[in-house]
């Protein structure tokens, strides 16, 4: 048990995963759920003497721990496990409890459930439509059967089966509750997990180009309203395709890396740092830094990249950088600061590059 739960909270850790696995992942908590509806009532029928309903809702239990222990890698399994012994469930604790019991409002949260994006991994409307209709159909035979007194229930208190009726009730809004919490929990995260994949780069995790170029507009909107000029640096790894060349495109990226760690490091507070594209790096200064501090500061981060060695697969490698920069001038878009500060990249590339050309 203590390796089970120690599994579970690996699982339940949902940064570790990708995007496309962590809807099994959070289907753990309806796994878990789903266990203690069904201990609860192998616990109910036990002490109400009624053995064959108690070691149902047990092998119930025992599915759902087991599946708990296979979700991650029979997700598709479990889902169908899952839709599957509820219908059974309910199916038969409906016919040997009563319809006055309220077991059949389970079928209710089986429609909502089916309904639920990514809750099946391969589902077409056709098939959603099916199983949603199948389910009402169950539901109706169930209703029609104790209609025409057809039951094989054990008799109940009518006192209890009032009890047992809210009881049900209760737990069919849990159930519609939690599968409602799956979806809205995993749509959240798969959100932000896409606005991230939409703004970084995946190698550094610095900005990328397109949240750069977004930002450099604030930028200038914020000029034209306040009239504060803004700086921008690119700065490029010097001779990066040797590096490649020499150790190996992982050891390229490794010092990609090891280089926008740095200048997440030591860029002043309020800057921005974004990978541009292939070994260069962009970085804004907001008004509020004077350009001379910030060719200083730059200055700073050049001097320790070049005293310093990138380590990559127990080989110790040494780059320098070159960075032009350039301050917002009026009636310039992005492009226009990006090229005068690219311009000036150039110009340190050609005069010998490691140093910062403004």
């Amino acid at each position: 048990m203590n390796n089970l739960m120690e599994r579970f909270k690996l699982l339940k850790d949902n940064r570790r995963i990708s995007l496309e696995s962590r809807a099994k992942y959070v289907s753990l908590d309806v796994d878990l759920f789903l266990m203690i509806m069904s201990g609860f009532y192998t616990v109910f029928y036990l002490t109400k003497g009624i053995w064959f309903l108690s070691i149902f809702c047990g092998i119930t239990f025992i599915i759902y721990l087991i599946f708990l222990w296979l979700l991650e890698d029979h997700y598709d399994g479990w889902v169908n496990t899952c839709f599957i012994s509820i219908l059974i469930f309910t199916i038969v604790n409906t016919l040997f409890a009563g319809w006055q019991a309220g077991f059949q409002n389970f079928l209710f949260s089986e429609v909502v459930a089916i309904f639920l994006p990514n809750i099946r991994k391969n589902s077409n409307v056709g098939k959603i439509f099916s199983f949603a209709t199948f389910f009402a159909i169950t539901y109706f035979v169930l209703f029609i059967l104790f209609l025409n007194n057809i039951d094989f229930t054990y008799l109940f208190p009518a006192e209890g089966l009032n009890r047992l009726y809210i009881i049900n009730t209760v737990a069919t809004f849990f159930t519609i509750m939690m599968f409602a919490f799956v979806y809205s929990t995993h749509s959240e995260r798969r959100l932000n997990e896409l606005s991230r994949r939409a703004d970084f780069d995946e190698l550094t995790k610095l900005y990328n180009r397109y949240a750069i170029n977004q930002m450099l507009e604030t930028y200038i909107e914020e000029y034209n309203e306040r009239h504060k000029p803004f700086s921008v640096a690119i700065l490029d790894i010097d001779f990066f395709k040797k590096v490649n060349d020499t150790y190996g495109h992982n050891a390229g990226d490794d010092v990609l890396k090891g280089v926008a760690k740095i200048l997440k490091k030591y860029t002043k507070t309020g800057s921005t740092v974004g990978r541009w594209g292939g070994e260069e790096f962009i970085i804004i200064a907001p008004p509020n830094i004077e350009t001379h501090k910030f060719v200083r500061d730059l200055d700073t981060i050049r001097k320790y990249i070049n005293s310093g060695e990138f380590v990559s697969n127990g080989q110790r490698i040494g780059v320098t950088v070159s960075i032009g920069v350039d301050r917002y001038r009026e009636g310039w878009g992005a492009k226009e600061i990006v090229d005068a500060a690219d311009k000036n990249l150039y110009r340190a590339k050609e005069t010998g590059r490691n140093k910062i050309v403004y």
